[in-house]
């Protein structure tokens, strides 16, 4: 899924957008308590950084925001003078934009403060925003081999989501069919971390002659364990970032 197909999912819907100041803020609230990450876009949409809400405030008509990890990231928002932000919220993907953050202090921490949105976007979609992974910066996918003894099985991931993977395979190599579950799966994020967990195999097929994989497999993760989803997120963050300087290097 490219950036031109997320974003036709958002082209002006407005049977899914909400104005009630007391509905925005109750859903920046639930984000809020389920600690979810906010992708912050700025500089038409071409940078981005992660964050999360700290407070919503109806009565001063304000939302803070954590400072983001990197200063120079802070420093770019805060600098910025409209954001996007998007998150998902109740399995609900929601999305508002912004004029000019300030910066602010909560709780004795650098945070960053931006006005209650008029108004926010909230849909329901099938799938969660999947990205290709980098030919030259294999993801790799590594479990027990379920018939040999201290044996495991390593695979690429072709396509990554919070919410599953795609698996490139020669069918020779492929031991699971439809509907089973693989256990202990280890997938290695380049520069970011490790995620454990099962995943149940969704589909199995062969894709067309023109593809270079001779088998394509689709699976869901399950119960990802805490911090797994965070990892994720960040990775396929640093992979749209990339995309995005690539593309800007080739519109120069």
């Amino acid at each position: 899924m490219n950036s031109a197909a997320a974003a036709d999912v958002w082209d002006d819907d407005n049977q899914f957008r909400i104005s009630s100041p007391a509905e925005i803020a109750g859903e920046l609230r639930a984000a809020m308590a389920q600690r979810s990450l906010l992708t912050v876009r700025y500089g038409d949409g071409r940078d981005c950084t992660l964050t999360t809400v700290l407070d919503v405030d109806n009565g001063a008509g304000t939302v803070t925001l954590d400072a983001c990890q990197d200063p120079r990231d802070r420093a770019k928002v805060l600098a910025a003078h409209a954001l996007t932000l998007e998150t998902e919220v109740r399995r609900i993907r929601i999305r508002f934009d912004s004029g000019r953050a300030a910066p602010v202090s909560f709780e004795g921490q650098p945070a960053m403060q931006i006005a209650l949105p008029e108004s926010l976007v909230r849909i329901q979609r099938r799938e969660a925003y999947r990205i290709d992974t980098p030919i030259n910066e294999a993801v790799n996918c590594r479990f027990p081999h379920p018939e040999l003894k201290n044996r495991e099985i390593v695979l690429r991931v072709a396509d990554l989501s919070v919410k599953g993977m795609g698996i490139a395979a020669d069918p020779g190599l492929w031991p699971a069919e439809e509907g089973s579950v693989i256990k202990g799966c280890r997938i290695d994020l380049p520069e970011t971390g490790v995620v454990n967990c099962d995943a149940l195999v969704v589909r199995v097929f062969e894709p067309p002659r023109t593809s270079k994989h001779r088998l394509w497999v689709g699976c869901q993760f399950l119960k990802l364990p805490g911090g797994a989803g965070t990892l994720l997120q960040r990775y396929i963050l640093r992979l749209e970032r990339a995309r995005l300087a690539r593309s800007r290097g080739i519109e120069g």
